[in-house]
């Protein structure tokens, strides 16, 4: 992705993100909405990435997924590595505006980045409270992994994976 277009994209991430996330179970701030926004404009320029982009018929940004090829995941579940095959694929966000919610964008989302990778294992986290996205996930062949604490709080999440 051109970096004119990561950075529309970030500026307009960070407020959906923020929209999406401030509420339960995530109540998150503006200034993680930031770091997110910060994360996809580094994740841009990394080995796999992959952007699924929906907006309403008058160009309002309505959701977003994205990921890319990483062992971050993988490694941090406790899984083996090895160093002669292929990164799995990290589903790093998905985040769907609150007035958007219950239309299947989030699933429309979802099956659009992974359909664009290949066959391979695949990795997320997210909030074990997080009951729609859970729902989500196990519908659609995800499991949970492990429950690990956030990296910079002391909140929890759950890592799941998808074989293929």
């Amino acid at each position: 992705m051109p970096p004119h277009e990561a950075s529309r994209y970030a500026d307009q991430i960070k407020r959906l993100a923020f929209e999406a996330f401030s509420g339960p179970p995530w109540n998150e701030t503006p200034a993680h909405a930031a770091l997110l926004a910060a994360r996809f404009l580094d994740d841009t320029t990394r080995p796999g990435f992959l952007l699924a982009w929906v907006e309403h018929q008058a160009g309002e940004p309505v959701g977003f997924a994205y990921g890319l090829a990483s062992w971050h995941l993988a490694i941090h579940a406790g899984h083996t590595v090895s160093p002669w095959s292929h990164p799995p694929f990290e589903l790093r966000e998905i985040a769907v505006a609150q007035r958007f919610r219950g239309q299947g964008i989030g699933a429309l989302l979802h099956d659009a980045v992974l359909s664009a990778t290949p066959p391979r294992p695949r990795w997320l986290v997210t909030h074990p409270a997080a009951t729609a996205a859970l729902a989500l996930y196990r519908h659609r062949g995800w499991r949970a992994v492990r429950l690990v604490r956030g990296p910079d709080s002391d909140a929890l999440r759950l890592i799941m994976m998808r074989p293929r």
